[in-house]
């Protein structure tokens, strides 16, 4: 080599060509094609082989708090302020709150994530939901984005809807004030409640069996019968007076009969009563007559006297039966009458005890009334009051509701990881590139020569010129192959 060699080709000998570092590919295509398939394969496996993983997102808003007055009416509309920006503190703060355990907790319990109901079991189903919750504020906004991750797409919905809803009732719950009101007077309206309830069917029970309805209208009615009773006892009295005056009036007059032979004297009342007397006391006075007529015509043995004389004994004796059957049948009339008496003053008795019962049991009826009313008007005025309560605590959870849900999850339709096609995509890149690396780095570490740039950086020899031109010199190497020199 001479050095007109060396000076036709000088930069040659110093720089790497394009030719130089296109030969490194048809050096090392071994390893680089190994390099790129291994790649792909892998890429091919895990998204073949992986079980797929959804993911689902929320977002939700955080508006300007609502600030109340330093004073203000518990019981009347509250007037309230706002402050004009959430800072990010703020929003960090609620980030925080996303990530703590007493919320994951609660979802955990809400949807029975937990293998069983120890505490251990809980707490290991809360932290794996933690690790799988992802929560972070957006830039340049008030929305803090809220991220899932796991096998079943409808599950990981159903599990972010839940950890929302959860959040924003905890974020509720650790602000609010006034609920021990609400629990008071839900717990004393209940209580009036039941005891109303109670007292109500009791009342209907002690109606149903002390029949008592209405006491007023039933007292009416016993009233009522009292007094017909007692008039007709009044006027069975009455009667039975008059009708012994008349026996006694009758026996009277058949002791008359029977002493002097006549019915003198024989009052009006008991002639009009008893009718057949007038008759009997003419029959006698006409039959006295006749006797008297025959003595003063006849002699007092003829048998004219002697007839009319039977006749009168006889009349006698049939006025004086029929006396007594008249005086029998009083009697017996009278012992009706008392008896009749005797009956209505029972049915008196009998109607004055259910009187005197009936004022008992509706005393015990008004004073159980007066013990449902006054349950009812409780009952009434907790539940007013509860309401009330629950008004203002809905306007004091207003406060602290400045958490919205801007948008709700949304139930993937394909999987987050593996993404075959962006995995794939992916995969012939960085196999690419890998496959680029791990070639020059196979032809760095290989001490062979194949260029002159080769020899010039691992040798002090400097590179004078080639053969590659000259067929000759390739047929007279020993090896066959290039030499350079």
């Amino acid at each position: 080599m001479n050095d007109t060699a060396q000076g036709a080709q000088p930069r040659h000998a110093d720089t790497q060509t394009a030719r130089d570092i296109l030969s490194i590919f048809f050096l090392k295509k071994q390893v680089f094609v190994l390099t790129f398939f291994s790649v792909i394969l892998a890429a091919l496996a895990v998204s073949l082989l992986s079980p797929p993983i959804y993911k689902t997102s929320a977002k939700l808003l955080v508006k300007p708090q609502i600030e109340s007055p330093i004073l203000f009416d518990a019981d009347a509309a509250r007037l309230v302020g706002m402050e004009n920006r959430v800072d990010v503190q703020f929003l960090n703060t609620i980030v925080q709150l996303l990530k703590m355990p007493s919320v994951a907790e609660r979802v955990v319990d809400k949807l029975r994530l937990a293998k069983d109901d120890t505490q251990e079991a809980r707490q290991a189903a809360a932290n794996n939901l933690l690790d799988s919750i992802e929560a972070e504020p957006l830039s340049m906004a008030n929305i803090i984005e809220i991220t899932i991750k796991g096998d079943n797409p409808s599950h990981v919905v159903d599990i972010l809807n839940t950890y929302i809803d959860e959040f924003i009732a905890y974020h509720i719950s650790i602000n609010q004030s006034l609920k021990g009101r609400l629990d008071f007077f839900n717990t004393q309206t209940q209580r009036f409640k039941q005891r109303y309830k109670a007292l109500n069917r009791k009342f209907a029970e002690a109606s149903r069996k002390l029949q008592v309805i209405d006491p007023q209208l039933q007292a009416d009615k016993e009233l009522r019968i009292l007094r017909e009773l007692e008039i007709r006892r009044s006027e069975l009295t009455a009667k039975l007076k008059a009708l012994h005056t008349r026996v006694r009036q009758l026996e009277g007059a058949l002791q008359q009969l029977r002493e002097t032979g006549q019915l003198s004297g024989v009052s009006t009342d008991l002639l009009t009563a008893f009718p057949a007397l007038v008759e009997m006391q003419k029959s006698i006075t006409q039959m006295l007559i006749n006797i008297q007529r025959a003595r003063n015509d006849f002699r007092p043995d003829s048998k004219p006297v002697r007839d009319a004389e039977t006749q009168y004994q006889n009349m006698r004796r049939q006025i004086n039966l029929q006396m007594g059957s008249i005086i029998e049948a009083a009697r017996d009339l009278a012992v009706s009458r008392e008896k009749e008496i005797s009956e209505l003053t029972q049915r008196i008795n009998e109607v004055k005890q259910r009187a005197a019962k009936l004022r008992t049991n509706t005393i015990a009826l008004q004073r159980l009334q007066l013990e449902v009313r006054l349950a009812k008007e409780n009952y009434e005025l907790y539940a007013s009051k509860r309401e009330k309560a629950r008004i203002n605590l809905e306007k004091n959870k207003a406060r602290f509701a400045n958490i919205k849900v801007a948008d709700r999850p949304h139930q993937p339709t394909a999987p987050w990881f593996p993404q075959k096609g962006k995995l794939m995509a992916l995969a012939v890149a960085v196999g690419l590139f890998l496959a680029i690396g791990m070639a020059v780095a196979a032809y760095a570490m290989d001490p062979h020569v194949w260029t002159p740039h080769d020899l010039i950086a691992r040798t002090d020899m400097r590179f004078l010129g080639s053969l590659d031109h000259l067929p000759q010199a390739v047929e007279a190497s020993p090896s066959g192959g290039k030499q350079h020199g």
